[in-house]
Order: structure tokens, then C-alpha cells, then sequence
């Protein structure tokens, strides 16, 4: 993050609950975005497992820090999943609707959710990205909704897959595309251990299990132009050395990965 220029910054503590792997699940309230923005930006500080609390620093960016953020993940050359989408199946059509009058609105955003290591390596991500038309009362048509998920090339990773849901319909006020993924690794800890020690046992919080990540970004297309966007809850991390990553977001118009 110190090497973003972050405008308009802002401090907030966050709060999640327990989750089922032993680590702390979290869901955002949901942000909208109107048309023209600036593209956004959080990321985690602070963490407390005990409480499930997470203190996040948010702003706005630049157009090259924007393009820095998606660089730094699935456009990599090292990563096995470069630019592969995962697409989404065709959202509901609300049935019996009347035409529309002609589009004046044509935008396309995403919404992109990351674990990053302390030296601020992406370790999985997750971007669902959608295109759309509306005409200020209803979405008369969308596109290329689809997902870009990522793990980092040198760590063992397994992953279940990208799911998506629907919320909305074409012809309704808005059109949401819920996106998740879930990854478990098993060299994540023996690589800090075989560097470490013991020392790097204690710092994974002497936690030997599998570490586990959830990411379930969300992004709904409005009626008029604007996006709002979030992650849904499971989003959480939990197992060995889960506790020395963090949890990092971005958002805008245009394309994520």
C-alpha cells in the first residue's frame, strides 16, 4: 500500500465473526459507485484474531496505480491462471417486460478481492467483471460477466472452483453477479518453517493446518450507470500462517483482473 499514491483516505475498524476452518469470517456493506468515479481501494492494517476484528485504510486511486494493482496478480507471466476467465451462466430475464427506450447508459466495472503476503505478494485473487446498458429506470441488456481468479505459481494451491450466483434480472432496476472461490494450500507453512525455524512455527501461530482462503466479491450493475459493490460472506482466511497475510480491495469502471 506505501506504494500507492491513496486519496481521499480514510480509517475504519471492521468486524466479522468466527468462522467454521478456526480463522474469521468477514462481509462488507455494500458501496456504491456513480458514474465518472475514481476507482477504489482498502486494505487490511491490522487484525486481531481473538476479537475477529480487522482495522482497513480505504481511498481512491489513480488510473496508473489502478493498472499497477491489476499488474501485480493475474496479467502476471508467473501465474498459471493468466488471463483465464472463468464465465458466468446467462442471468435471469424478467419475464413480460415492455421495451425500453434507447440506452443512454454503457459501463463496465468489476470488483476485485486479494490476500496479500508481508511483502506484499498477491496470493489468490478473485475479480468479477461485468459490462452493461441501461436507459435510468431499468438494465436493458449486460455482457462479459465473468470471473478472473489467481494463486500465486510457487505454493502448492488446489482450488474449488469459481461459483456465481445471480441477484436482479435484465429488465429490472439492477443486475448483481456474485462470485466465489475457495483455496487450500499445504506448502504455505512448510516453506516459513523450512526457512525459520521454530521461529516461523510461532509466527504461523503454532496452527500445522492446511491454510485456507475464501474470497466472494460481489458487483451489481445499476440503472443508472453507477455499480455498487462488496463481498459476501464466506470471505475469510483460516489455518498455518493464515495469520501473516492480509486482506486487500479494489474496485472501478473498467476491467479487472
Amino acid at each position: 500500500m506505501d506504494s500507492l499514491n491513496l486519496q481521499n483516505r480514510l480509517t475504519a475498524t471492521l468486524s466479522g465473526k468466527p468462522g467454521p476452518n478456526g480463522g474469521c469470517i468477514f462481509s462488507s456493506s455494500e458501496q456504491t459507485v456513480t458514474a465518472g468515479s475514481a476507482a477504489g481501494y482498502s486494505e487490511e492494517i491490522a487484525f486481531n484474531p481473538k476479537t475477529c476484528q480487522e482495522t482497513v485504510v480505504s481511498g481512491t486511486l489513480s488510473a496508473a496505480d489502478e493498472a499497477k494493482l491489476n499488474a501485480s496478480s493475474a496479467q502476471s507471466s508467473l501465474s498459471p491462471t493468466a488471463g483465464s476467465r472463468t464465465n458466468a451462466t446467462a442471468a435471469p430475464t424478467r419475464k413480460g417486460a415492455v421495451a425500453n427506450p434507447a440506452d443512454y447508459w454503457s459501463e463496465t466495472a468489476f470488483e476485485k478481492n486479494s490476500y496479500v503476503d508481508p511483502l506484499d505478494i498477491t496470493i489468490v485473487s478473485l475479480a468479477p467483471n461485468i459490462s452493461w446498458t441501461a436507459n435510468g429506470s431499468t438494465i436493458t441488456s449486460y455482457s462479459n460477466a465473468y470471473a478472473v481468479p489467481y494463486a500465486f505459481q510457487y505454493d502448492g494451491w488446489s482450488s474449488s472452483g469459481v461459483s456465481f450466483s445471480w441477484n436482479g434480472c435484465v429488465n429490472c432496476e439492477n443486475l448483481q453477479l456474485n462470485s466465489s472461490d475457495t483455496w487450500r494450500n499445504t506448502d504455505f507453512e512448510a516453506v516459513i518453517v523450512a526457512t525459520m525455524g521454530a521461529a516461523g512455527y510461532a509466527a504461523c501461530g503454532f496452527n500445522s493446518d492446511p491454510a485456507v482462503f475464501q474470497l466472494s466479491p460481489f458487483i451489481r450493475a445499476g440503472n443508472n450507470g453507477s455499480f455498487a459493490w462488496g463481498y459476501n460472506s464466506p470471505s475469510g482466511a483460516a489455518g498455518g500462517c493464515s495469520n501473516l497475510v492480509h486482506f486487500r480491495e479494489n474496485h472501478g469502471f473498467g476491467n479487472g483482473s
